[in-house]
């Protein structure tokens, strides 16, 4: 260690690392709970890759399509996909 360095001691019941959605979820949880928590995040901000979806999941042959008469399966769903990446691609050409 560089002769000028100093240490930090903290003391915590839960150490959360990455701050991303679950992390997130995990600190706030045991906060609720009364723990001490300490969070940590290497990124200047939180997020992690949570804060880069869309927001959706995604699935096939669902209940809600089912009931709605939409016929679907995996290969169906991978298919569209692989359609929407070539649109993408040739788009960007």
């Amino acid at each position: 260690m560089a002769e000028n360095s100093r240490h930090l001691v903290v003391h915590a019941d839960v150490v959360v690392v990455g701050g991303g959605g679950r992390g997130l979820a995990a600190a706030i949880e045991a906060r609720s709970l009364g723990r001490h928590v300490i969070l940590l995040e290497k990124n200047a901000a939180l997020g992690g890759t949570t804060a880069r979806s869309v927001g959706s999941i995604s699935a096939s042959n669902t209940p809600h399509q089912l009931l709605l008469g939409i016929q679907d399966s995996p290969d169906l769903h991978f298919a569209g996909y692989r359609h929407i990446q070539r649109l993408s691609q040739s788009a960007g050409q």
